[in-house]
């Protein structure tokens, strides 16, 4: 899932709630890859917030594998270890379907396709879906998500132990304008891409509602072994493509061969 830099904030449990604004901390950090044994060493940071207040932030760069499992470690010169672990979601098989023409309201054509991400048992996180235009002088290209939750109320359905998401081509150029999202008008398309973000089988929200005061209480939401906190991955598995320049005329885009 590619090489990136993570950060782990680690703060010692105090008798009082009085931030500390020590700079140094009697703690080291470490990750394990459960799956190969392969461990990388964290390296601290001190980062003063705008209120004045210190924290230790702990950061490492290596990569990701999909459906390894991690595992994290904080210890203190005494020995005393904190510890969670953390299984990064498989990636989807994924198959597009073919893309259909109908007819809208106003007797336009209603171009559309489904997607489909094998092995999902329920609904996503959340699913991005963007298109990428030509977008001179500014730049070579310009992305323009499409928010499915706010433009259709929902996303897609999981049914037969496969997760399966219509993209509304057609419905999706008017909204984007309508809403001021943004101007689809006059645009060359290149591309569409959507984003598969999936939380690990821990993180699930406490009786199914992300509530920021609930999950704030420090005995709610985690799995931390003699500590308080939440270890948690996130799998995000993106899928690009190219329409038929005729299916792009049909939607009412411009193709590269129209620059």
């Amino acid at each position: 899932m590619g090489r990136s830099v993570h950060y782990l904030r680690v703060v010692p449990l105090r008798p009082t709630v009085t931030p500390s604004n020590s700079k140094t901390i009697d703690a080291t950090v470490r990750s394990i890859d459960l799956n190969n044994g392969n461990v990388v060493q964290w390296r601290d940071s001190v980062i003063t917030f705008p209120k004045g207040t210190v924290g230790h932030v702990f950061y490492a760069k290596f990569p990701i594998e999909d459906n390894h499992t991690y595992r994290i470690e904080v210890t203190r010169s005494d020995g005393q270890t904190t510890y969670a672990e953390t299984t990064v979601p498989k990636r989807k098989t994924i198959t597009l379907g073919n893309v259909v023409t109908g007819t809208l309201g106003s007797g336009a054509a209603d171009v559309s396709q489904t997607i489909t991400w094998q092995n999902v048992t329920e609904e996503p996180y959340d699913v991005e879906v963007w298109y990428r235009f030509f977008n001179p002088p500014v730049g070579p290209f310009v992305d323009a998500k499409a928010p499915y939750r706010i433009l259709y109320n929902e996303l897609g359905k999981a049914t037969g132990g496969n997760y399966t998401m219509t993209l509304r081509y057609s419905r999706d150029k008017i909204l984007l304008k309508d809403k001021e999202i943004f101007n689809t008008d006059n645009r060359i398309l290149y591309g569409v891409g959507v984003r598969f973000i999936q939380l690990d089988d821990k993180w699930k929200a406490p009786n199914g509602v992300w509530d920021p005061d609930v999950i704030a209480q420090p005995n709610v939401l985690t799995n931390v072994t003699n500590g308080f906190g939440f270890f948690g991955a996130v799998g995000q598995f993106d899928l690009e493509w190219t329409l038929p320049d005729q299916t792009v005329k049909t939607i009412g885009y411009g193709t590269p061969a129209d620059k």
